[in-house]
């Protein structure tokens, strides 16, 4: 005998019209939900800054795994670095390289 299918609510993946929001985004949408108030945006600064120069971005465990072993452990130290030396390291590809030169972008940098 054969059991009835689950039904399930659609969530956010069933509505392709939703955008993927980030915790901090939730947060400030769930604290102004709470209070009341609409959420505030800081003039000057840029929604889309996601990255601290002081760590690396997700960028994959190999590639991660390629630049710690090859002594870079934070995006400050591969501002100017030329990206076909990070290329040649075994993990590091094109997608990785790329999520790199747009953190760095963010903040006005770039690979060499």
């Amino acid at each position: 005998m054969a059991l009835p299918a689950k039904s399930r609510a659609p969530g956010p993946a069933a509505d392709p019209t939703r955008l993927p929001v980030t915790h901090s985004q939730a947060l400030t949408r769930s604290a102004a939900r709470m209070n009341g108030t609409p959420p505030v945006r800081l003039a000057g600064l840029s929604s889309r800054m996601t990255s601290s120069l002081d760590a690396l971005p997700k960028i994959g465990a190999p590639a991660t795994r390629a630049l710690h072993g090859a002594g870079y452990t934070t995006l400050r130290q591969l501002a100017d670095v030329p990206r076909a030396d990070l290329a040649r390291l075994h993990g590091m590809g094109d997608k990785a390289l790329g999520i790199l030169q747009a953190a760095l972008e963010e903040h006005q940098l770039s690979l060499g």
